[in-house]
């Protein structure tokens, strides 16, 4: 358990330094950002045409959910470390852990409801591109405008599938914090009887 806990341990801190790095390279074409280049925030490619206070907005999103999401992961760590001390059943891990799993589950819909903003505000989608009749774009607007959110909503999903594995370990971790939480009240009534 030991060597398992310190393995785990080393990959969140890797995972801690791959986070800061792509943070500070996100900054840095963010400061060399002039307003006719191509630039990526939540997987949407902006387009020579982009505001650039959008793309500031979005950008500084994208910083503060990634911060936080560090944020989450030292919290993780620290849960790690008392695993390794043998501290497994506290009440203290299980708030961590929770409070972990919370935090991955709104990074996870912030950053899609984000991306789904952006990818809908940046395409100038038409009927044509997204194979609508004419007959039917003309007539209703509403159609055509309900077609082009679900193709949106579609594609952002389609951009961001990776993001279902943070959903499903943060279930996971919230199966633990549970398990830790029922494991500390066994463990103080335990206490109470020796």
């Amino acid at each position: 358990m030991h060597s398992a806990s310190r393995s785990l341990k080393r990959t969140i801190n890797v995972i801690i330094v791959f986070i800061g790095v792509a943070l500070v390279k996100k900054l840095a074409n963010l400061a060399q950002y002039k307003g006719g280049n191509t630039y990526r925030v939540f997987n949407v490619r902006f387009p020579d045409t982009a505001d650039p206070p959008i793309v500031f907005i979005s950008t500084a999103i994208f910083v503060i959910l990634f911060i936080a999401l560090i944020y989450y992961l030292i919290l993780l760590r620290s849960s790690v470390k008392d695993f390794m001390l043998s501290k497994f059943f506290t009440a203290n891990n299980s708030r961590r852990l929770k409070k972990v799993s919370t935090g991955f589950l709104a990074f996870v819909i912030i950053y899609f409801i984000c991306s789904l903003f952006l990818e809908f505000h940046l395409s100038n989608l038409n009927p044509r591109q997204l194979n609508i009749e004419p007959g039917l774009y003309s007539k209703n607007p509403v159609y055509s405008e309900g077609y082009a959110l679900g193709y949106t909503i579609g594609l952002s999903i389609g951009k961001n599938f990776a993001l279902s594995f943070l959903i499903i370990f943060s279930l996971f971790i919230s199966f633990i914090a549970e398990t830790v939480n029922l494991g500390s009240l066994i463990k103080s009534e335990n206490d109470l009887t020796i």
